[in-house]
């Protein structure tokens, strides 16, 4: 009798551990699928800090007319977006300046304009706080700092924008990819070789924003992009990328005037590497001259020395006329 209910016992102990394992099984393959497969919804904060320097960091050597004009009021941007997918995100934004300067007034946007009420801020002589409870998504805010001192670098200021779990504070570095390996010059078409010339056309291009040394910097970006396209010296599907870039409804729409302007820049720059226009050292070369020229820096660079960079070393590698390149500049310029 004994040893028939330990033989029970024994033959159903299997089963239960069975069991057991296919619940796990169950519970675990459930858990994959539905964290695989479901979309996930984060927040992404998008930061960007630009200023006004005051004065030209060199005398910017280029075969094109161009007139950099200075802007005479010292001031400090700091302008950030939540572009996540449907996740809000509490922030908590921090500038202070350095080197005795003071912060002298500030004008705030809100983009939607309701956001303002979720938002706490103090403001010291030389130090701003802001603290924002839940950030939605595709909604962002600008702040414009008029300083007593022109910024001359980024060592004149410290700044933040940080949630719980994350530290949202970035600068852009822009680094152009490997050049192609064929020989740039006995590939490429050149210009003086074609038939007639491509000129921009002013009343097709936007000119909207603030100007940049003079220079509507939103203008120059669809001039230039018209023009490569044009051209052809970039394939459909960069052109595609290119111009999502300048036209996605998911692009920071407080931020640089509604273009994310770096990334456009180095998009173009890694499209013309990758069709043998231009040389990863040319590029490379044009964020340098880009960080050391004209009066605005934005993450340390100057999206309109950038843009005009990008012209020289196509009229430079005989890819563009000069014509063409004074085309796009001259539309942008600030009448």
């Amino acid at each position: 009798m004994a040893m028939t209910e330990q033989k029970k016992q024994h033959i159903s102990l299997p089963g239960i551990s069975g069991t057991i394992i296919l619940i796990l099984v169950t519970i675990i393959c459930t858990w994959f699928f539905t964290w695989y497969f479901t979309p996930k919804h984060a927040p992404k904060v998008n930061t960007e800090i630009s200023w006004n320097t005051g004065v030209s960091k060199q005398n910017y050597d280029t075969p094109f007319r161009i007139a950099l004009k200075p802007d005479l009021e010292s001031w400090i941007k700091v302008a950030f977006v939540n572009n996540g997918d449907d996740k809000d995100e509490d922030l908590e934004v921090q500038l202070s300046l350095k080197n005795n300067n003071n912060i002298a007034k500030v004008n705030t946007e809100y983009n939607p304009e309701l956001l303002e009420k979720r938002v706490v801020s103090n403001k010291t002589k030389n130090r701003f706080y802001e603290k924002i409870s839940s950030l939605p998504c595709d909604a962002g805010i600008k702040h414009k700092f008029w300083v007593k001192d022109f910024i001359k670098s980024e060592q004149d200021f410290q700044s933040s924008i940080v949630s719980k779990n994350h530290n949202w504070t970035q600068k852009i570095v822009l680094h152009p990819q490997s050049s192609v390996m064929l020989q740039i010059f006995s590939t490429m078409a050149h210009a003086d070789e074609k038939k007639g010339e491509v000129l921009v056309d002013c009343q097709y291009l936007p000119h909207y924003g603030s100007t940049m040394d003079g220079y509507y910097h939103v203008t120059i970006a669809y001039g230039l992009r018209s023009l490569i396209i044009s051209k052809g010296l970039i394939t459909t599907k960069e052109s595609k990328t290119i111009s999502g870039i300048l036209t996605s409804e998911k692009s920071a729409k407080l931020i640089m005037d509604g273009i994310p302007v770096l990334e456009f820049a180095q998009a173009v720059l890694n499209a013309l590497i990758s069709n043998g226009y231009i040389t990863r050292s040319q590029a490379q070369a044009a964020i340098d001259n880009s960080s050391k020229g004209g009066y605005i820096s934005v993450d340390g660079y100057d999206p309109v020395i950038l843009q005009f960079e990008i012209l020289r070393i196509l009229y430079a590698n005989h890819v563009i006329t000069l014509n063409e390149g004074q085309a796009v500049i001259d539309c942008a310029k600030q009448k």
